[in-house]
């Protein structure tokens, strides 16, 4: 169950200078048990996702990315101890 008067809250909380945003959501919940409060997040959470995509936004997923070091550069840290 949701409190009548719902704490509610949405912040910027950070600006990478890549360009990525970081946003803290924050809000209250009445809940009996774990099982209903984590419903209840998934809920906020899931609306959340919604509110961005029909604002034509999308959230940011990490990038992993391979990078081969040629010879030259493996003798080079090798040497200098990296």
């Amino acid at each position: 169950r949701v409190l009548l008067k719902p704490h509610r809250r949405v912040f910027l909380d950070r600006i990478h200078p890549d360009g990525r945003l970081d946003i803290l959501i924050s809000f209250y919940v009445e809940a009996v048990n774990r099982d209903q409060y984590l419903a209840i997040k998934e809920d906020y959470l899931l609306s959340f996702i919604m509110i961005v995509t029909r604002a034509g936004g999308r959230l940011a997923r990490p990038v992993r990315e391979l990078i081969e070091i040629n010879d030259d550069l493996k003798e080079f840290y090798k040497n200098n101890g990296n």
